[in-house]
C-alpha cells in the first residue's frame, strides 16, 4: 500500500527537481519500537510532504506530511496513516507531533490482546531526537468474542532520509 501511494503521489523525484522543488520528494522512515500489543517491532514507511521548507531561525527542515508506516512484530502487524508535523535534520527527526489512524492485526501470541483479532483505532505521538512515544486506543472489529477496547502505546526510535 505504501509503495502504491509513493508511486501515485505527484511529487517530483529529487533528480528532476529544481531548487524551488527541493525537499518535495517522499522521505523514507525506518525504525524499531516496543509496542504494547505486538512487542518488539520493526517499522518502515513514508513521509509524503504536503508542505516543506527551511525554518528561518534554525538549520532545520519543517515538514507537514502525510505519514504511512507499517510495523511487524511477533505479536502482530500494524499499519498507521495520518498527519505529522516534523522538524528534520536528516537523518534525524529532531522533533514532531503526529495523529494517525491505526489498524492492528494480532498474531497467535499478542501481548495483552486477543489472538487473531483486527483492531482499528487512533493514536497520537511525540518525537524528540528520533525517539518516538505514541499512545492511543483501538476497538476490535473481528476475531474471537468478547470484544473490548484496548489501550495502545509504543516507544521506539526512527530515522529518516
Amino acid at each position: 500500500m505504501a509503495a502504491l501511494l509513493a508511486i501515485s503521489t505527484p511529487i517530483a523525484a529529487l533528480a528532476q527537481a529544481d531548487e524551488s522543488q527541493k525537499g518535495q520528494r517522499p522521505l523514507f522512515v525506518i525504525g524499531a519500537s516496543y509496542d504494547a500489543r505486538s512487542r518488539a517491532t520493526v517499522e518502515g514507511g513514508l513521509l509524503m510532504p504536503l508542505s516543506f521548507g527551511m525554518d528561518p531561525d534554525a538549520v532545520l527542515w519543517e515538514c507537514g506530511c502525510l505519514s504511512v508506516t507499517a510495523g511487524l512484530g511477533p505479536g502482530g502487524q500494524r499499519l498507521a496513516i495520518g498527519a505529522v508535523y516534523q522538524l528534520l535534520y536528516p537523518p534525524l527527526l529532531v522533533a514532531g507531533l503526529d495523529a494517525v489512524a491505526t489498524v492492528l492485526h494480532t498474531s497467535n501470541a499478542p501481548r495483552g490482546a486477543r489472538p487473531d483479532t483486527t483492531y482499528v483505532g487512533a493514536e497520537g505521538g511525540f518525537t524528540y531526537w528520533g525517539a518516538r512515544v505514541g499512545v492511543g486506543f483501538a476497538h476490535p472489529v473481528s476475531g474471537p468474542r468478547p470484544h473490548r477496547n484496548v489501550v495502545m502505546w509504543n516507544v521506539g526510535y526512527r530515522i529518516v532520509w
